[in-house]
């Protein structure tokens, strides 16, 4: 029980660096004398490092302790967020969040290899709902420090001083925690797991599927505000409510998956997502288009990933683990950026129709994915 509690923990940990930025941005660049737009160079350096990282996890595993790799991950993600109480230049802003990512790309992995090994499909997505708490949160926690005389410096600090002490519960229960990767097991290389079509299915399918879910997230309240009108105010309101949706999705996930197997929970989904893009084309009811959307997407991710051993089998499953999170963050930073081009070129209807591109190709790569497992088709080349 202690373990998943931590677990959930560590991926409420995740959740919260990630929204105290977009908060404490507006405050923080004048003091470090730089533009509105360098934030970019913080997404980049973030990104590169939570790859960098996750593609690293599966050696890690097999060198150390769960519970002693998640202590030193996170003691790193803590370590990078309280270099923000002194730092005065950007330069050692782009060096923090780059240690932070490092920390949270081990963490990641290790803990989703964790669930699939031990646990089963409605921990998984519980887990995944508790990164949506810690998205919620830091919002808020960045809210509270910006009213202190230490601003934005003491929101990173109190998310810092929680993470180390979660850092040391994690090392002194080390002995509590399994090896996930055997040490003896053999290693499948990541250019051999890409070599199989399963596995290039299932990076695809991640990388659309950050596209989609970090595209809503960023542009919606574009979408809103610009293209149909709304205020500024009620136009977060609703953002906030698809974030909301999208971790309800999640809980309510948890138990159907007990009678649901993977494949129902994604179909079912992205009917829904579906059916929430119909809704947001609709004048005045665009936010609840966006709710079912969250609602929709919000257990398509956790159901995936639960299933990997199914869907490429149980000899690939470590390297494909590590390259759907890894290809996950590639798209969400590739397609989002391209989506945001489309949408200034096109304000109005630009969202909705990159949506309905990426919903559309997650249906077809599903759908292909699914004739492979149910064909029994050998893990091993093919074509996507």
């Amino acid at each position: 029980m202690i373990r998943i509690v931590l677990a959930f923990a560590a991926f409420i940990s995740l959740g919260m660096p990630d929204t105290l930025l977009g908060v404490g941005w507006p405050s923080m660049h004048a003091g470090l004398s730089v533009d509105l737009d360098a934030a970019g160079w913080l997404v980049v350096a973030t990104t590169g490092a939570y790859i960098l990282s996750s593609l690293c996890a599966g050696r890690l595993m097999r060198i150390m302790r769960l519970g002693l790799l998640l202590g030193l991950s996170v003691g790193l993600t803590a370590l990078g967020l309280w270099v923000y109480l002194w730092l005065d230049q950007f330069v050692w802003l782009v060096l923090a969040v780059f240690v932070c990512g490092l920390g949270g790309g081990a963490v990641d992995v290790a803990l989703q290899q964790y669930v699939i090994e031990r646990h089963g499909p409605g921990l998984m997505q519980w887990l995944h709902a508790s990164f949506g708490v810690g998205v919620t949160l830091g919002p808020a926690l960045m809210a509270v420090a910006l009213t202190s005389d230490n601003g934005w410096r003491w929101g990173y600090a109190a998310v810092g001083a929680s993470l180390m002490g979660l850092a040391a519960v994690f090392i002194l229960s080390m002995r509590l925690w399994p090896s996930v990767v055997p040490p003896d097991q053999p290693r499948v290389a990541y250019r051999e797991a890409l070599s199989h079509a399963p596995v290039r299915r299932a990076g695809l399918m991640y990388a659309v599927y950050g596209g989609c879910e970090l595209s809503i997230g960023l542009w919606a309240f574009s979408y809103l505000t610009v293209g149909r009108g709304y205020d500024g105010a009620l136009a977060a309101l609703w953002v906030s409510g698809f974030w909301a949706a999208f971790t309800g999705g999640r809980l309510l996930a948890g138990p159907v998956s007990r009678y649901w197997d993977h494949w129902r929970m994604v179909a079912v989904s992205l009917t829904g997502v579906v059916l929430g893009l119909v809704v947001l084309a609709i004048n005045g009811l665009e936010g609840w288009g966006l709710a079912l959307m969250g609602l929709g997407l919000g257990p398509i991710y956790p159901a995936l990933m639960s299933a990997t051993p199914l869907r490429v089998g149980q000899r690939l499953t470590e390297p494909a683990v590590a390259l759907q999170i890894t290809l996950s963050a590639v798209g969400a930073g590739a397609i989002t950026a391209v989506v945001g081009i489309w949408v200034e070129r096109v304000p109005g209807q630009g969202l909705l129709l990159a949506l309905l591109g990426m919903v559309l190709g997650l249906g077809l790569i599903e759908w292909r994915q699914r004739q492979s497992v149910k064909s029994a088709e050998p893990p091993i080349g093919g074509s996507v």
